[in-house]
């Protein structure tokens, strides 16, 4: 056991040098009987680096297996999530200020809460040693109006070396409000896993996730791809490793994700 957390740990070390993102998860599986089987998770997520939050959340969730290859599921999610400090400047026009037309602006860090319901549907089939799954998921998210303030200061010219501290014993004010939002998405996903022998405790996997969002013309925002491998400890006790590629269609930017994930089986 130790010799495998050990290994871990020198490819978590190896691959954080290029990863922007780092995501924990332990969760809990409750079997209520054959079929159904709850569910309670804890995840924190950073960013930057790994040197900053990005989130934690809470959920639970039913699952639902009537047959062995074909599953239900349904849950509900609470996201806390941290928006950075922020820094950009504005152009005013120039004929109505024209001594001091640039505006820096400053927002502080603050917190978004969302309310978020999924339901899904998972098929699978197993070829042999390998299996395959795919998951069509719908989630609603409801995100939490916010009050939040943003500090400017006027000046000349359009270099910004102004400090947090100059924003917030010389700026203005500006009472602000993150307005509330429902998001509907829909999240078509595709997974491989293989069994290397009956024996084995590793077992890796792979898996393609597009997320859809249903209220906005089915626009396809995010592609995910994962690699991983989850480790069997026990009968009771199992980890995940993964590296996660995540694309985002809007904006065009990607993030590099590595990830860790304990799950404990009553």
């Amino acid at each position: 056991m130790k010799k495998i957390i050990l290994a871990l740990a020198i490819v978590i070390g190896s691959m954080s040098t290029t990863a922007q993102q780092l995501w924990t998860s332990a969760d809990v599986k409750i079997p209520i009987n054959k079929r159904i089987t709850a569910t309670v998770e804890a995840e924190y997520r950073t960013h930057n680096k790994l040197s900053s939050s990005e989130r934690w959340a809470l959920s639970a969730a039913l699952a639902y297996r009537p047959t062995s290859h074909l599953k239900f599921d349904i849950g509900y999610k609470f996201i806390n999530s941290y928006t950075e400090d922020e820094f950009h400047t504005k152009l005013r026009d120039v004929n109505l200020h024209p001594k001091k037309p640039y505006r820096h602006y400053y927002t502080p860090e603050y917190m978004l809460r969302r309310n978020r319901i999924f339901l899904s549907a998972t098929g699978s089939i197993k070829l042999g040693k390998l299996a395959l799954s795919l998951r069509e998921r719908y989630q609603f998210t409801h995100r939490n109006s916010k009050d939040y303030t943003r500090y400017y200061i006027n000046s000349s010219t359009p270099n910004h070396t102004l400090s947090e501290d100059d924003f917030l014993t010389t700026g203005s004010e500006q009472e602000r409000v993150k307005v509330a939002k429902d998001k509907h998405s829909l999240r078509s996903r595709i997974e491989a896993e293989y069994t290397i022998k009956k024996k084995c405790r590793f077992t890796p996997f792979a898996s393609a996730e597009i997320y859809n969002t249903i209220n906005r013309s089915w626009e396809c925002d995010q592609s995910r791809y994962t690699a991983g491998c989850s480790y069997k400890i026990n009968s009771h006790n199992s980890l995940d490793l993964f590296y996660r590629f995540i694309r985002e269609h809007i904006d065009k930017s990607s993030i590099n994700v590595i990830g860790i994930g304990y799950s404990f089986k009553l």
